[in-house]
């Protein structure tokens, strides 16, 4: 005689369930196998997990019983006694999420939701993007990147962990969890441990009411935020005397890649400018050369103005390209590629960012020419 099976897992938890995973496989993905540009794709679904989260908040509250919270958090003692039952074995059966099962769940929500907080702010601050560009530091960002790496390791363990758990329930207790979270169905059994009391009414409208207006409000608030000018990153109009002379051979680098010593050097040395002689009038060269020692003033916060000034070689203090960061940053590119027609060399950095002459060298605008045969 076989048990009736009961539906455990509405439908929306389990689209929510099977949802989170894609948009998290995908979020690792774009970073850890994809190309720089596939950055917009990762920063869209973070913003997607964090939309879910906030779903799931809601129906955490208000869905049906097995999918609250309060059904599943349970204290340390009934924690332990689940665990000492499965090692004893003889497991408790639970038709919901059983004691240890929600420790994970609680975790790995709190842990996801750490995930895109600190994503966010990597956003803000590192890439000078986003909601929180108007308010964090280059500094502040790049804390917020090492936060960011740290919880998506730890959410890679728990992870591990929960898939882990999944397989020995399936084993002790003999029923296919996976499956139960596709059709939503677990079989009853006379040893399951019923919830204290009767259930409470689902309001899954009204869990869907506030979510929406949660995830529309926090939208529309990031949105009007991103619109605004990011700190550290000043308005600087392009000095036409330098654009016609300098970007007559290279891209007219931004002020911001070199410190002021660094361009006195090179405003000095004209005559030898890297092997070529790059003279100006004196006037035309003191027009230039105050200009950028005044630009570099500004403060500039950037990625690339604080990395690049601050990993100069002693030895050669005009090379950008001779940078540490730069050197780091270019490393999986082929020499070749830089010899190459359509990107003309090292030194010019517009063949391949589209926002080099503004100094932002977003990943999302890294677009490698390809040779035309």
């Amino acid at each position: 005689m076989t048990n009736k099976p009961a539906l455990v897992w509405d439908i929306e938890i389990r689209i929510f369930h099977w949802l989170l995973l894609a948009f998290v496989v995908g979020a690792w993905m774009t970073v850890e196998m994809g190309p720089p540009s596939l950055l917009g794709l990762h920063e869209v679904l973070g913003f997607g997990i964090g939309a879910m989260l906030i779903f799931r908040l809601f129906w955490g509250l208000f869905g049906s019983w097995h999918q609250r919270f309060a059904s599943f958090v349970r204290g340390p003692v009934s924690v332990l006694s689940h665990l000492k039952s499965l090692l004893t074995g003889k497991p408790q059966r639970f038709i919901g999420h059983n004691p240890a099962g929600g420790v994970m769940i609680v975790a790995l929500l709190l842990v996801l939701l750490g995930v895109v907080a600190s994503g966010i702010a990597t956003m803000g601050g590192f890439d000078k993007a986003g909601p929180l560009a108007p308010y964090l530091t280059f500094a502040q960002g790049r804390q917020a990147k090492e936060i960011h790496e740290l919880l998506v390791n730890i959410l890679l363990v728990l992870a591990g962990l929960h898939v882990a758990g999944v397989i020995v329930e399936s084993v002790f207790l003999k029923e296919n969890l996976i499956r139960s979270m596709i059709h939503g169905r677990k079989e009853a059994h006379p040893d399951f441990i019923a919830p204290p009391g009767p259930p409470p009414v689902a309001r899954p409208g009204l869990a869907a009411v506030l979510a929406s207006l949660v995830v529309a409000s926090l939208g529309s608030a990031m949105f009007y935020s991103s619109l605004k000018p990011a700190l550290g990153v000043p308005m600087l109009g392009h000095n036409p005397q330098y654009v016609k002379e300098c970007g007559a051979c290279h891209t007219p680098h931004h002020p911001s890649l070199l410190p002021a010593s660094s361009w006195k050097l090179v405003m000095a040395g004209l005559s030898d400018h890297f092997g070529d002689d790059a003279s100006l009038t004196e006037g035309n060269r003191q027009e230039i050369e105050t200009w950028l020692v005044k630009a570099t003033e500004l403060g500039w916060d950037t990625k690339a103005g604080q990395r690049i000034p601050a990993t100069l070689k002693p030895a050669d203090p005009m090379r950008i390209t001779a940078s540490t960061f730069w050197e780091r940053r270019h490393r999986k590119i082929p020499e070749p590629v830089f010899k190459s027609k359509l990107v003309g060399g090292k030194a010019n950095c517009q063949a391949c960012h589209v926002d080099a002459v503004r100094g932002g060298f977003s990943p999302l605008g890294i677009a490698i020419p390809e040779e035309i045969k």
